[in-house]
């Protein structure tokens, strides 16, 4: 119980910290780090949930310029983009309420925690101690107006060394869409005969992760069939289905990913460690066909999922640490890549990475 009581009254304050080596013991590194991975849990659990969010609303954005206007379709989906406003909203405030602070461009006192930090304290077992002047991590400012940018600095105890560690995660919601990526797949051909249709509306749908770096997500439904993602279609008389001049079954398909890049204080200045990402996919299934002489339009949006890189924030620190009498020691965990399989063709998705910053402009 006491255990417990510890974990919920340490609070990790403080802009940076210098590197030193601990003089506690182990049991209270131990209690520290405990209090610290379980506060990454939560972080990195709402961060997932927002980049899911934002990519929905990217996704759903585009389609308002590709389904035809005032349709229900339309206008079901401008109101699940307002919804989704607000749930974003909510989504960032519950982050900021765990000590993750979020970047203002216009905000001078924002960017100069970015470039101009002085002087900064973390609590210990109840005690305030100010340390010695550090400077911040590298200057993010170029892409603060491209990017919603969050940092989070804390320390983390290992071999009996505590390190200061800091992340910045790149939130690509801003409109300049440099971790998004949008494409069209024909998944069955236009002007199809009666034997296409049925052989399409027969097919089974699929995502392949075998060449998927990231973690696989769990509980996704890996494939389908076309009656089955688009609701309402199976209530066609498929032998009075024809096709038209456009697609008879087209999959719009979206990502955008969410970049974290980890840096520590070590030897009086600040080494970037490495990166990982959260990608969150969306997929609209769209179908365009002739019924008894009437066109029609039906569309569903699937539910977006996520696949991160799959490494926690303290592996890069304890990594860092065996290999620091190397100078150009990083890691960089990649997504790979996953396939989508339709109807006669096969196609490679690739969800975009950018190992470094500079990368994002």
């Amino acid at each position: 119980m006491m255990l417990k009581k510890a974990f919920l009254i340490f609070l990790l304050v403080g802009i940076c910290f210098t590197t030193f080596v601990s003089p506690v013991g182990a049991s209270k590194g131990e209690t520290i780090n405990s209090t610290e991975m379980s506060k990454q849990a939560q972080i990195d659990e709402l961060f997932t949930r927002l980049n899911e969010v934002v990519s929905e609303q990217k996704h759903l954005e585009k389609l308002t310029t590709i389904i035809p206007k005032n349709t229900p379709n339309n206008t079901q989906i401008t109101s699940k983009i307002k919804e989704l406003k607000e749930k974003k909203a909510k989504i960032e405030n519950q982050i900021i309420n765990l000590g993750v602070k979020k970047l203002d461009p216009n905000n001078n006192a924002d960017m100069e925690l970015l470039h101009e930090l002085s002087t900064s304290t973390v609590q210990q077992g109840g005690d305030f101690t100010t340390f010695s002047t550090v400077p911040p991590p590298p200057d993010l400012e170029s892409i603060a107006n491209l990017y919603s940018l969050y940092r989070y600095q804390g320390t983390y105890t290992y071999d009996n060394v505590t390190y200061n560690y800091s992340y910045i995660r790149v939130v690509d919601n801003k409109g300049y869409n440099g971790l998004y990526k949008f494409n069209e797949y024909n998944a069955a051909p236009a002007n199809a005969t009666q034997s296409t249709i049925q052989a399409v509306l027969g097919y089974t749908f699929k995502y392949v992760f075998s060449n998927l770096l990231s973690r696989t997500p769990l509980g996704l439904v890996a494939d389908w069939t076309m009656g089955a993602a688009i609701e309402g279609m199976d209530a066609y008389n498929t032998t009075l289905i024809t096709s038209t001049s456009d697609p008879f079954y087209r999959i719009f398909a979206s990502s955008t990913t969410q970049m974290t890049y980890y840096w520590i204080y070590y030897n009086n200045e600040w080494k970037m460690m490495g990166s990982d990402g959260t990608f969150s996919f969306t997929r609209t299934d769209f179908a365009a066909f002739n019924y008894q002489g009437q066109p029609k339009h039906l569309s569903d949006t699937q539910p977006t999922w996520s696949s991160s890189s799959g490494y926690s924030w303290w592996q890069y620190v304890e990594n860092f640490h065996n290999n620091r009498s190397n100078p150009y020691y990083t890691q960089h965990h990649y997504f790979g890549s996953f396939n989508l399989s339709f109807y006669q063709a096969t196609v490679t998705y690739t969800p975009v990475y950018y190992s470094s910053p500079g990368s994002l402009i």
